[in-house]
């Protein structure tokens, strides 16, 4: 007997092959980590388009308070308008002119009040429409999340059990 332990002793181990389950080790680890790299891409794109819709809601923002300026301004102007016309009624040729130039002014003004209401309002649409895509982006983004512990969960569960 203690001739044999010498003997074995001596001998180099065995040559490992890798088998089959090894191999389908190697093969769902190397899976599992595609399959993160990809969904973390993802999760860095849609991050991305989020802040790029941000951007143009603060953008959509910016130009919808420039609007209500130039509106208030121009009221503004009505406003001086109607009183050079008041202080001037003594002079009748006077009147009459700053009274034909305030009707065009305020025909031009409601032109320009309409526009710029139009087009605010197409702004603030706009705006909750990206709001809108923001908050599913977000969902969509939350979702993922959810997907991706659980695929983890079970990626981790099937190597455990291999």
């Amino acid at each position: 007997m203690h001739t044999r332990n010498r003997v074995s002793e001596s001998l180099p181990p065995p040559v490992q092959h890798p088998t089959r389950r090894t191999e389908s080790i190697k093969a769902a680890k190397a899976a599992v980590v595609e399959k993160d790299a990809a969904i973390a891409k993802s999760l860095q794109l849609a991050r991305k388009e989020k802040d790029a819709f941000d951007m143009d809601l603060k953008a959509a923002n910016a130009e919808a308070g420039r609007f209500r300026d130039m509106v208030e301004t121009r009221a503004d102007m009505d406003d001086e308008y109607r009183a050079l016309a008041e202080a001037s009624d003594t002079l009748d040729e006077r009147v009459q002119d700053y009274e034909a130039r305030l009707r065009v002014l305020a025909e031009e003004n409601d032109g320009i009040r309409a526009d710029y209401s139009a087009e605010i309002k197409s702004m603030e649409a706009e705006r909750s429409s990206m709001r809108e895509r923001i908050a599913n982006l977000e969902s969509a983004l939350t979702s993922s999340e959810t997907a991706i512990d659980q695929q983890r969960a079970d990626l981790q569960a099937e190597l455990r059990k291999l």
